[in-house]
């Protein structure tokens, strides 16, 4: 009908649009139901003007047109509904059951079926890779969500090493698998490696971290991550060698100064410390650099710090009388509880006790 004469620029024009917006829909939203509405208004409009573009040909030329072929849409619709709606419909009706059933077995634990519980656990790992099977555009949505949920279970009492161990395989093998069919692509190796570190898998972490860095060697939250698998795996000179070349990449970024500032202090590095807190001074106001200068017996900044960023925060306050303690250094942390009773009078009787164990 596209061809006829009768069938005007405006009607071409509507039609290109409706063709267009329900491929586009198709091929960036993981969301069938707009795709039922677009899908049967593209049927419906074209069945109505092929009818009336092929009565006023009839008109015209005053002979029968082939009818029958409008009855092609009905097959063809029925294999379109199918091939794009229909399995990547199932394969997100199963995802949603398998996330469903991860929180329903959490809630089971909670009542203190725990057996229950871990079955329920099997049950939805088991959901969410059949749904990754089905091959439909939403497959990586789902393999990522995968991984994602794997590690909800990590630290949770109830849940059996047999699951853990189950969802892990899961999720590795749902990540490569996207490896494997986009080799260039750095984003699913650093995927793969947060599964194999929320997992305790420092090595596996660290091979697949490189690999990512190869694809993509300027990228700074791949180098802070190396950084971080690298003081993980008990290994500072490392770790300073990427926090320092992540650093030099964007200095106003304050998580890399951070890092970087963490690693100068792991080895030793006090005097590279200090001229990066004297350019970036707010790096004071997180508690990790403030523990750090403790325990790397730099008193004097120390108090610095903890008088510029932390003289209001209880918690600090009582962390840092904590370390100096563990530390050895007793009229510090005395005068570090003292402020925090100071702060906070309801733990005046615990940091009384605290006060006593220094005599």
């Amino acid at each position: 009908i596209y061809k006829t004469r009768n069938f005007t620029i405006v009607q071409k024009w509507l039609l290109v649009g409706l063709l267009a917006a329900y491929s586009f829909q198709n091929l960036t939203v993981f969301d069938q139901v707009i795709s039922y509405i677009l899908f049967f208004s593209v049927v419906g409009w074209v069945v109505f003007v092929a009818s009336d573009v092929w009565k006023k040909e009839r008109e015209e030329e005053s002979e029968d047109k082939p009818w029958y072929l409008v009855l092609l849409v009905i097959p063809i619709a029925l294999v379109l509904i199918f091939t794009i709606n229909v399995r990547p419909l199932q394969a997100n009706i199963l995802l949603l059951s398998g996330l469903q059933d991860a929180l329903w077995a959490d809630g089971i634990a909670q009542k203190g079926d725990v057996k229950k519980a871990n079955i329920k656990a099997i049950e939805s790992v088991s959901k969410i890779v059949e749904a990754a099977a089905m091959k439909t555009y939403g497959t990586q949505e789902i393999h990522e969500q995968l991984a994602h949920t794997s590690k909800q279970f990590i630290g949770r009492e109830w849940v059996s090493q047999e699951v853990l161990q189950i969802w892990y395989g899961a999720a590795v093998a749902g990540m490569n698998s996207e490896k494997s069919r986009n080799p260039k692509d750095a984003r699913f190796p650093v995927f793969l490696a947060d599964v194999h570190s929320a997992f305790g898998q420092v090595d596996a972490e660290k091979e697949e971290l490189e690999l990512a860095l190869t694809l993509s060697p300027d990228k700074q939250t791949i180098l802070l991550n190396m950084a971080n698998n690298s003081l993980r795996r008990k290994s500072p000179e490392e770790a300073l060698e990427f926090s320092k070349k992540a650093y030099e990449l964007e200095r106003k970024n304050e998580f890399a100064q951070l890092f970087y500032a963490v690693t100068l202090m792991e080895n030793g590095k006090m005097g590279e410390f200090i001229e990066l807190y004297e350019t970036h001074p707010r790096l004071g106001g997180d508690n990790r650099v403030l523990l750090a200068l403790v325990k790397n017996k730099e008193f004097a900044l120390a108090d610095r710090v903890w008088e510029e960023y932390f003289i209001d925060d209880i918690n600090a306050a009582f962390v840092l009388g904590i370390v100096y303690m563990e530390s050895g250094y007793f009229e510090k942390a005395k005068k570090s509880v003292l402020r925090a009773m100071e702060l906070e009078p309801s733990i005046k009787e615990e940091g009384e006790r605290i006060l006593e164990s220094f005599r």
